[in-house]
């Protein structure tokens, strides 16, 4: 979200401000040029995610100019909300999930849907709201995460 707040996420109007000749259309409409506040808010896909996911009428009830404007515009409306931490998981779940679905068809070729990016949000939001729920019936306050590394077998080098 601090690449998408500050302008540094590489959609295609920021490649061709640094000189990448891409096609400058949106990939997921086809219909606009691609910057960070049509693909993610303006977008009829983006659009179509966000009421998948009920944050469509904050979506549509404020005009921004710059993403920035309307992302703080909907962390002001969340934190409002009864379940504000899950409303922002759900943020952060849809945008990144627009953002996997416009890489996987530039860089694969692959089709996408509103619906299963819908999908896979929700299921973001659910698995990040039971690691929160985890950690609160336990007490803890910081999640541990064991990792076992090994060196790489010696015959590959």
């Amino acid at each position: 979200m601090w690449q998408l707040v500050h302008e540094l996420i590489p959609t295609a109007d920021l490649l061709c401000r640094r000189g990448l000749t891409v096609n400058k259309v949106c990939s997921l409409c086809e219909c606009v040029d691609e910057a960070p506040m049509h693909l993610f808010v303006q977008c009829t896909f983006a659009r179509a995610i966000w009421l998948g996911l009920g944050l469509s009428v904050s979506v549509d009830y404020y005009t921004a100019d710059t993403f920035r404007e309307w992302l703080q515009y909907m962390v002001k409306c969340l934190e409002y909300e009864v379940d504000a931490r899950r409303w922002m998981s759900t943020l952060g779940d849809g945008l990144w999930t627009i953002w996997l679905a416009r890489n996987d068809i530039i860089f694969n070729g692959k089709p996408q849907q509103p619906l299963r990016c819908v999908i896979k949000a929700r299921k973001m939001t659910e698995i990040m709201a039971a690691i929160v729920d985890t950690r609160i019936q336990n007490g803890s306050e910081k999640i541990e995460i064991n990792v076992k590394w090994d060196c790489p077998p010696s015959h590959l080098d």
